[in-house]
Order: C-alpha cells, then sequence, then structure tokens
C-alpha cells in the first residue's frame, strides 16, 4: 500500500549512489488506472529513474485487460 508513495524518494536515494541508468519494475504500476500509474511513472522518473517496468500478471493470476494494460504503458 505504502510503497507508490514513497517510490520516489526511495528511487532518488538510491540513484543518489549509482552511476549507471536504473530500470524500475512497478509491476502492474501499483493502481487500476493509467493515470495513477503515469503519475507514479512521472515521480520515478523525477528521481532519475531511466525506464519502468509495467508487468501485465495480476495478483490472482490473471491477465490484465489488454486495453487497460495497453492505456497504462502509453
Amino acid at each position: 500500500e505504502g510503497a507508490p508513495q514513497r517510490a520516489g524518494q526511495v528511487a532518488g536515494h538510491a540513484l543518489a549512489r549509482l552511476p549507471v541508468p536504473v530500470s524500475v519494475d512497478i509491476e502492474g504500476g501499483f493502481a487500476d488506472t493509467p493515470e495513477a500509474v503515469a503519475a507514479l511513472a512521472a515521480e520515478l522518473w523525477r528521481a532519475g529513474v531511466a525506464g519502468v517496468n509495467i508487468e501485465d500478471g495480476r495478483p490472482d493470476g490473471t491477465l490484465t485487460d489488454p486495453a487497460l494494460h495497453a492505456a497504462k504503458v502509453t
């Protein structure tokens, strides 16, 4: 639950010590709406993250609806 709120803070702290680009696996974006996923990605970008991986798997073992997943990654 608290992961998205602290993601930028934690990433920024870690990135300050690393001389290489960093990609972060944000599972399904920690949200069901494309807007919330975009907000998290923007926070991570501001912290210096070079890229994010957004998975299509859900905790119950099913896959995210393809249209919703496409909206999250575009």
